[in-house]
């Protein structure tokens, strides 16, 4: 640890006013009582030394928020707007975000603005609640009615504040009579129009619009500080059972935050962590992970620590995508993207060589648990040119001409000349697949449905666009597996979003709002959810953490099932026992590796066996994930002379791609 640089100016400046005036014992900011301290007698210059050899710096607010993703940049601009004269935001990424970083962030809500303008004026939020909690109850999931009621009474309010906010000025994805209020058929589609695809306006730094109007609105805030770079470690609580602290590390360095209101936690869930997942889920081994890294689930433990109650059965409510590609660099991981091309006469096929599902059905779920049931959880989708010109103009084909059809995923489609040669390619049984495309060919002509419900006498929904038959001069395959980017399982909360210990009394002083909740949705979440629930409950926190009375005289517990360390052992970049650069030849030497969404090239200078220069030429990362990774990583390798070097956090595969390019470099200079 770094030597402690905190001097007693800044002390002064930052501790809650009960040390500097010697408040007494019962007060609740009094940081001599937490009970990680001693509670011996102190004069306030004691009180002073111990915290001066304890952390490197103490930061107060009235509100601090653990998380910068919508849900926490939501609570603390709520909170500033109920009375905070400070709210420090601390996030372990080095950006704002979290997951809308990973998204295009579709928002839902009914009765907005948007389907106003846009002519829609039948919706209903009763009908919105029934397609919420209709689609949380599927295989025997639920979804907690009093969280959703209040989510879809709020969810237009919000809607409407961030139009007005800004999103009114964004383009949207709209439907074929130019409408922002459109289905999605990347979820079950709801019975009303109501899912809103906003762009962000600098897609260079953004993903989604929601984020980056967030981004915005917080950055003008002069109440609200971002501390980036940094991982909430610890909670604690005082003697009166209050937890108002949150001790903190960033580099080498030990921060403590302590709030005088409380704190809100919006960690997010757990969809980066296969471990944990598959703690609680059947089919873990075969789902891949698209969450970021950091999604690993922690905060629930931190929140266990100080008496916080697990929703344990959502533990396991790990929805998956069936389009999942997954990552030829880093097994168990990948992103969001699939052909569609089942939607235009395309089919899907397991490693047996067989059909297993309605490849059109509407009903996303269907074809997701499908998935997740096959030969290691692997469907190739099966298609041909004709079936991808059709597919593009219906209006579907994205994925398909950004992804499949160029030079960066070209490793990811498998192309053949016959069906035999493609089975062969797959090494699938030959035999098997040919009766499969045999049988559906034959079920194309008699314009029939099919044993799965599949109908060929028509198109008529998004996800039946064209009725083709798989025959042509070429036949295309790509790998597709279970992806999970969303978790729903969490800590449990009350209606006011407290963090409830096991016997349902609330935890003074500790909030939690997003995705690090459980039970909200039920197993399955519906479009636009995933989005705007952390933003309206985030919201919700920030009120009441001002606006309640804080509690005292609670008897703070761990919880009686607190998750084991184990789940959560940090992988960072791969390490390499010793790169030898003994036979290094001067000069500069340009690599290309497979990047996140095409070639990243690099160019390595060596001098002397030195490596003297590390260049980024070109890349195709998610910049708004990978921008700190691209930046630090290449000088971090020419100041050790080595790749060993420290992880940037929420980057590990950007920080690996880099460090595979340098390792390649130094044996094309020994050559």
């Amino acid at each position: 640890m770094k030597n402690k640089k905190l001097i007693v100016t800044m002390l002064m400046a930052t501790m809650p006013l009960s040390i500097l005036s010697g408040c007494t014992a019962e007060t609740k900011t009094d940081l001599s009582n937490t009970q990680n301290v001693s509670n011996e007698p102190q004069s306030d210059n004691d009180a002073t030394q111990n915290l001066q050899a304890t952390y490197n710096s103490i930061q107060s607010a009235d509100v601090i928020v653990v998380g910068a993703g919508g849900g926490g940049m939501s609570a603390a601009l709520a909170a500033v707007e109920n009375g905070a004269e400070s709210v420090i935001i601390v996030e372990k990424m080095p950006m704002t975000g979290g997951a809308l970083n990973t998204t295009s962030g579709t928002m839902s809500g009914a009765m907005t603005i948007i389907q106003e303008i846009d002519g829609l004026t039948e919706d209903s939020i009763e009908s919105y609640k029934n397609d919420i909690i209709t689609e949380g109850e599927k295989l025997g999931g639920y979804a907690n009615e009093p969280l959703v009621e209040y989510y879809v009474n709020n969810a237009d309010d919000m809607i409407n504040q961030l139009w007005e906010a800004g999103l009114s000025d964004n383009q949207y994805t709209v439907d074929s009579e130019g409408r922002k209020s459109v289905f999605a058929p990347e979820h079950t589609l709801y019975s009303y129009p109501r899912s809103y695809k906003a762009k962000p306006n600098n897609p260079e730094k953004y993903k989604s619009a929601a984020h980056e109007l967030l981004d915005e609105l917080v950055a003008k805030e002069d109440k609200i500080k971002v501390v980036l770079n940094t991982e909430v470690v610890e909670l604690q609580a005082n003697e009166q059972g209050q937890v108002l602290n949150a001790i903190a590390v960033s580099n080498d360095e030990t921060i403590l935050f302590t709030a005088n209101n409380g704190i809100i936690m919006a960690t997010g869930g757990y969809a980066g962590n296969p471990e944990l997942m598959g703690e609680f889920s059947e089919y873990g081994d075969v789902v891949i992970t698209g969450g970021l890294a950091t999604a690993d689930g922690n905060g629930l433990r931190l929140m266990q620590e100080v008496g916080g109650s697990l929703h344990i059965e959502s533990m396991g409510w790990i929805p998956t995508y069936p389009m999942g590609l997954e990552s030829l660099e880093i097994e168990g991981t990948g992103q969001i993207a699939t052909t569609k091309t089942q939607y235009a006469g395309g089919i899907l096929v397991n490693t047996k060589g067989e059909r297993f599902v309605n490849e059109t059905d509407a009903d996303n779920v269907a074809r997701e648990v499908a998935l997740e049931h096959q030969p290691e959880g692997i469907q190739y989708e099966i298609y041909t040119d004709k079936i991808g010109e059709d597919l593009v103009a219906s209006g579907q084909g994205g994925f398909l001409t950004y992804y499949f059809q160029s030079p960066a995923f070209a490793d990811h489609v498998i192309t053949a000349s016959s069906l035999e040669e493609l089975a062969q390619k797959l090494e699938i049984p030959v035999d098997t697949f040919l009766k499969t495309v045999e049988d559906y060919n034959a079920n194309v002509d008699a314009k029939t449905t099919d044993e799965f419900g599949r109908n060929f006498a028509e198109t008529s929904s998004p996800f039946n666009v064209a009725i083709n038959k798989i025959e042509g001069d070429k036949f295309y395959a790509v790998a597709i597996k279970p992806l999970a980017i969303i978790t729903m399982g969490g800590i449990q909360v009350n209606t006011d979003m407290q963090v409830v210990d096991e016997t349902g009394n609330a935890i003074p002083g500790l909030y939690a709002a997003g995705e690090t909740v459980g039970g909200v949705w039920g197993r399955y979440v519906s479009s636009g959810v995933g989005v705007m629930g952390p933003i309206v409950f985030g919201d919700l926190a920030g009120e009441n953490v001002m606006t309640n009375e804080l509690a005292t005289g609670y008897d703070v517990k761990p919880a009686s099932n607190i998750l084991s360390e184990d789940l959560f052992i940090k992988k960072n970049t791969a390490s390499v026992d010793e790169l030898s650069l003994t036979g290094v030849k001067d000069g500069e030497y340009n690599v290309t590796v497979d990047g996140q969404e095409g070639p990243m090239e690099i160019k390595v200078s060596f001098k002397n066996e030195v490596i003297t220069g590390v260049e980024i030429i070109k890349h195709n990362e998610t910049i708004t994930i990978a921008k700190t990774a691209l930046e630090a990583i290449p000088q971090a390798i020419v100041d050790a002379n080595n790749v060993n070097v420290d992880n940037i956090t929420g980057a590990t595969l950007t920080t690996n791609r880099i460090i595979k390019s340098v390792i390649a470099a130094v044996e094309l200079a020994k050559q």
